[in-house]
């Protein structure tokens, strides 16, 4: 099992709740912007807090796949179904297309959500994932929410190397995937397996948890500090989120 290494920054020396907290206000100020130039000043200040965090284009990539899989078909797809009654095609000659105000709202809604990805990788990245839902309990965010993230964290890696496991033993058994009935009784039985198996696991876990007198509070090695630089940083956050949404609502100007 491997799990995502732990980037040593500046957020790395920050208190876990505080790190938390600040990071949580100001992904918060970056959703509750509504123009593309406050969208695009908070992607850029998602990727400098990302680049200053030492977290390089490859890493980055790498962790923010998954969002960036959801958000390609809708930045593609948005500007042909996002037609106001003032919207002018982008090709002007084509008689239905892309619109601009389609593009617009695309780029919006692609900016302000990948601003989020960033600032929430940053904060994921700059201490291990057992320290962070510690901050949360330490937050009063509901066990059941923080025990579900953890564990859902800690057996994705158990269920990939299932898979893995799975993967090389059909191989070894020359199996070739088509698409006929074979392969997908092949697949479900898989499928069906691997839950069996999940499901045999995890009740093993609960056991072994209660005979070790697992009450539900997280334990973790060492505490951090709250210092004046923590307190600084929670009171920076939400100060420039509320400058982000007053540029971004044209405020004062």
């Amino acid at each position: 099992m491997t799990h995502p290494t732990v980037i040593r920054s500046w957020l790395s020396a920050r208190d876990d709740r505080a790190r938390v907290l600040a990071l949580v206000l100001l992904a918060g100020g970056f959703g509750a912007l509504t123009t593309l130039r406050g969208a695009a000043l908070a992607l850029g200040l998602a990727i400098l807090i990302a680049f200053s965090a030492r977290l390089g284009p490859a890493r980055l990539l790498r962790r923010l796949w998954p969002l960036l899989t959801l958000v390609t078909p809708l930045f593609l797809l948005t500007p042909f179904w996002h037609r106001p009654t003032d919207a002018t095609l982008l090709v002007s000659e084509w008689a239905w297309g892309p619109t601009d105000a389609g593009l617009e709202a695309a780029s919006l809604v692609a900016a302000r959500v990948l601003a989020m990805g960033l600032v929430a990788v940053s904060a994921l990245d700059a201490a291990p994932f057992e320290r962070t839902i510690k901050a949360l309990q330490d937050l009063r965010v509901p066990r059941p929410l923080t025990h579900l993230a953890l564990l859902t964290y800690r057996y994705l890696f158990v269920f990939r190397d299932d898979l893995e496991r799975i993967r090389a033993a059909l191989s070894a058994r020359g199996f070739e995937p088509r698409p006929n009935l074979a392969t997908a009784r092949t697949f479900g039985g898989v499928t069906g397996g691997l839950l069996i198996r999940s499901l045999t696991r995890t009740e093993r876990v609960e056991r072994a948890m209660r005979c070790r007198g697992y009450s539900g509070e997280l334990i973790t090695e060492g505490s951090s500090r709250f210092r004046v630089t923590d307190a600084l940083l929670v009171l920076a956050s939400p100060c420039l989120a509320g400058a982000l949404i007053a540029f971004d609502r044209g405020i004062g100007s």
